[in-house]
């Protein structure tokens, strides 16, 4: 995640993924309702939005909530595919005898 009014980069991972935003733990606390840019890497590809940074837990402040705003339609493909791949990995197999 980067702050875009100082630039200062916010190291985290994403442990929980949706269309709509995701669940992060940062090295560093966020300010509650910042705006900020954020890259997620997956297996080369990269994902790229705005988002509105929200602390899970008040006694956590390394946990944040991330709901996606202003995402390009690009990205959204991107973000898409990963959820897709990640469903199709989840649905049993199909008994084809």
């Amino acid at each position: 995640m980067i702050d875009p009014v100082d630039q200062k980069h916010i190291p985290g991972r994403v442990t929980v993924l949706s269309q709509k935003g995701c669940f992060a733990r940062t090295q560093t606390p966020m300010t509650h309702r910042a705006v900020v840019q954020v890259q997620i890497h997956n297996d080369g590809t990269v994902f790229e939005t705005w988002a509105r940074a929200t602390p899970n837990h008040p006694q956590t402040e390394t946990d944040v909530v991330l709901v996606f705003i202003d995402t390009s339609p690009e990205q959204a493909k991107v973000l898409a595919g990963w959820l897709n791949a990640l469903a199709a990995e989840k649905l049993p197999a199909v008994n084809q005898s």
